[in-house]
């Protein structure tokens, strides 16, 4: 059994032995991939600086669980009405906390992360407490300060670990196809060629997880005094 380093929950039960695999330990090229890739491929980048674009809350079904974590709970601007989390149960609503995220590497080339949602990230490094159980995202924007206190206090953090050995990013990527515009025939020709897949110009990442490169150049109590208290903004 292995168990979650952090709450020493068991997170994988297996009869069977486990074989390691290896993964890829350099960011793809932005083009041209592979031809015809269309392969999922693990990242792992260190010493990234982190920088927050935008933060807001959203509502959710999802967080009840024990090993919930809410990552993809609000995808696209869009809310899932679903959890893969079997422990989730559908009438107790958390409020959840969205992220869009800047990560700059050593050369200069940024990974842009829109709505990353991490329940383990925001009680870990923005807030020392969690989110108050049946309490709604319009009621905090509405009557509290937290979204602002909250994005103050996640510049203050990103800072301070960029500053002592930036952080480490685990993402995966999927190149996607597109259609070739250049073998794209008229409609209208009886004898049109059809048309030719490449590779997509642009790759979407997906942020995973993301925590400090070096943990052991930070001080815990100067890192947890950056933190917020939610419940005193909301």
């Amino acid at each position: 059994m292995i168990s979650n380093y952090f709450t020493g929950l068991p997170a994988l039960d297996v009869t069977r032995g486990i074989i390691p695999i290896e993964y890829n330990m350099r960011i793809p090229p932005k083009a041209p991939v592979q031809q015809a890739d269309v392969n999922f491929h693990g990242v792992v980048v260190d010493g990234v600086l982190l920088e927050l674009d935008d933060l807001s809350v959203f509502d959710s079904n999802c967080g009840s669980g024990a090993l919930c974590d809410q990552q993809d709970a609000y995808k696209n601007g869009v809310l899932r009405s679903t959890c893969a989390c079997y422990t989730t149960s559908s009438n107790k609503r958390t409020a959840g906390v969205s992220m869009d995220l800047s990560l700059t590497q050593l050369d200069g080339q940024v990974i842009k992360i829109v709505y990353y949602s991490s329940a383990w990230f925001v009680r870990t490094y923005v807030a020392n407490d969690d989110m108050p159980p049946g309490i709604g995202a319009g009621e905090i924007m509405q009557v509290g300060t937290f979204d602002l206190t909250a994005s103050e206090a996640c510049e203050e953090i990103f800072d301070y670990v960029n500053d002592n050995g930036g952080w480490t990013a685990t993402l995966w990527v999927k190149p996607g196809l597109v259609r070739d515009q250049a073998t794209v025939a008229d409609s209208t020709q009886y004898n049109a060629a059809a048309p030719t897949l490449v590779e997509s110009g642009s790759l979407t990442y997906h942020l995973v997880d993301i925590r400090p490169t070096e943990p052991g150049n930070l001080n815990l109590a100067e890192l947890n005094g950056l933190k917020i208290n939610i419940r005193d903004h909301i």
